[in-house]
């Protein structure tokens, strides 16, 4: 296995552990054998690939490796975009204004339908199927309602699109940006285009001096690479119905999301398994512990008015 330390990212921040897992998610997509893990004195993760992986690293000094690493990655998000198809509205919710489904049998027919065909053809390929399912789904609510995933705080207030924000970060978002987003300090030099995913972005006027809304500041400083890739990890994060309402996994009531970081390898269908687990959520720690968890982060999602966002991850490490 050859490993690569992303020394950009910190699991303890909600965007950065999204964007670990969407980095994982692409290149499994690339070559199979694809492993992730945390070292538990840094927070930081490391990608290992498989010896010979199609080429996917050449090079012997680091910054040859990381040149190589970001160019795959970066042509493999290309690649999983698909064009236009998999961003057909700007918005998930349903309504007649401005570009979103007209109704829940359009979002089924433009969304669902496609994916399941994908998955099931020959080569079958389940990459836009796992998207979709971690996107929203139409098995609740009413016919004129789509229900989305609980990391959607972005539903089209002030002109701001969840889908929408996600075709303009694939335009934009160059091999420097990853590069960035993976391999240096978050300098936060780009502006918009940011998901609320960053405690960072939690800008209450309450606590500022001035109206954030208003003035020079309005718009957020962002790294567009970390959310690019971060976008990728909701194929890890299926929804699901419970009763009448739409459920999200590594989510409590909705509300709170909580994450694992863990020691050993592990490919991405040994992560989807970790993230639902429900050690996760009851903080069970001798099976966290059994499973290489060393800690557990979680982020509680705030309403501000009409403004949702992920605050700062409070850490539970696992007794040992």
């Amino acid at each position: 296995m050859i490993p690569v330390e992303l020394s950009g990212v910190d699991g303890r921040n909600l965007l950065a552990f999204l964007a670990a897992v969407g980095t994982h998610v692409a290149l499994s997509m690339k070559t199979r054998g694809v492993r992730l893990h945390w070292d538990p004195n840094t927070f930081r993760p490391t990608v290992s690939l498989p010896n010979g992986s199609n080429g996917v690293l050449t090079g012997t000094q680091p910054s040859e490796v990381q040149d190589r690493f970001v160019s795959v990655l970066s042509a493999t998000l290309d690649e999983m975009a698909g064009g236009a198809k998999r961003f057909p509205w700007d918005n998930i919710k349903v309504g007649t204004k401005g570009s979103r489904p007209r109704s829940r049998a359009e979002f089924r027919n433009k969304s669902l339908v496609p994916a399941a065909e994908a998955a099931r053809g020959d080569p079958p390929n389940r990459g836009w199927a796992d998207f979709v399912v971690g996107l929203g789904s139409d098995a609740v609510g009413s016919e004129k309602e789509v229900a989305y995933t609980a990391l959607c705080v972005i539903t089209g207030d002030s002109h701001q699109h969840f889908l929408g924000f996600m075709r303009d970060l694939r335009q934009q978002v160059t091999a420097d940006h990853l590069r960035k987003a993976l391999f240096a300090p978050w300098k936060y030099e780009e502006e918009g285009r940011a998901f609320r995913w960053d405690p960072g972005e939690d800008r209450r006027y309450a606590l500022r001096a001035s109206d954030p809304a208003k003035g020079p500041d309005k718009e957020i400083p962002s790294m567009w690479g970390a959310n690019r890739l971060a976008f990728e990890a909701l194929a890890c994060f299926p929804s699901f119905p419970k009763g009448r309402h739409l459920r999200t996994t590594a989510f409590e009531d909705e509300r709170v999301i909580r994450w694992p970081l863990w020691s050993p390898p592990i490919d991405v269908a040994t992560l989807r398994g970790l993230l639902a687990h429900p050690a996760i959520i009851q903080r069970d720690a001798d099976a966290l512990g059994a499973m290489g968890v060393f800690i557990i982060a979680s982020s509680r999602r705030t309403v501000l008015g009409r403004k949702r966002t992920f605050g700062p991850a409070s850490l539970w490490p696992v007794p040992s």
